[in-house]
């Protein structure tokens, strides 16, 4: 049988990851979930998912329930992408 090894997980694995793919995140505060929540009329639960440890957003340390606001850039057009954390 195959011996595996551990491994301890450093500092460098929490840490924000740059890369000109990867689009900026944040989390949003409550006045500003209830802001966007009632501009789109919609709830959290109807909101698309972002695992919680998802590395674009594991070293900002979001809780269950926190909405992501996703930046992204394309040639044409900047959008702006809201993700419930499960």
């Amino acid at each position: 049988m195959a011996k595996v090894r551990k491994r301890k997980i450093s500092n460098f694995e929490n840490a924000p990851i740059v890369h000109y793919l990867i689009p900026k995140h944040e989390i949003l505060s409550e006045e500003e979930e209830k802001k966007i929540l009632e501009k789109y009329n919609v709830t959290k639960e109807q909101l698309p998912r972002i695992k919680i440890d998802d590395p674009a957003i594991r070293h900002m340390n979001p809780k269950k329930g926190d909405i992501i606001k996703i930046y992204r850039e394309d040639k044409h057009a900047k959008s702006i992408y809201y993700r419930v954390v499960v």
